[in-house]
């Protein structure tokens, strides 16, 4: 009778650890590209924040403030916004985020910009303004 002392793994389980090691990291991606999403979400929320207090403080009953002029756009979310700008009227206002390309990601951060805003009126807001969130090229 042969004595044989095998060690190591088989093929099989190595197979299996790969599988788990795939499994773990699609959901990892899958997290980390979601919290990018919000990270930049509320970036752009920031920045139109921003814009809106500027808006505020200026003189007149009309004021018009893009956030160009404040800081340098393409350093808002990484370069996903196109501009900025916050029309004051009287008391009202209203803040326009256009973002740059129409693309799915470009959607989804959209879409996640206007899950955060809260609603006043049936209508999204930015403090006391009202708030439009677009896509470059999108079909409104």
């Amino acid at each position: 009778m042969k004595n044989t002392n095998e060690s190591g793994r088989s093929m099989v389980e190595m197979l299996g650890v790969l599988a788990i090691i795939g499994v773990l990291s699609v959901g990892g991606i899958a997290g980390y590209t979601r919290a990018m999403r919000n990270w930049r979400a509320n970036e752009i929320i920031d920045a139109a924040n921003k814009a809106v207090v500027i808006a505020e403080t200026e003189d007149g009953a009309n004021a018009s403030v893009s956030y160009a002029d404040i800081a340098d756009i393409s350093k808002v979310a990484g370069g996903y916004v196109d501009s900025i700008i916050a029309d004051r009227t009287g008391s009202s206002g209203k803040v326009t985020i256009t973002l740059s390309k129409n693309t799915t990601a470009f959607t989804q951060l959209k879409d996640a910009i206007e899950e955060k805003l809260p609603e006043k009126n049936n209508k999204k807001v930015i403090g006391m303004y009202e708030a439009d969130v677009k896509v470059k090229g999108a079909a409104q």
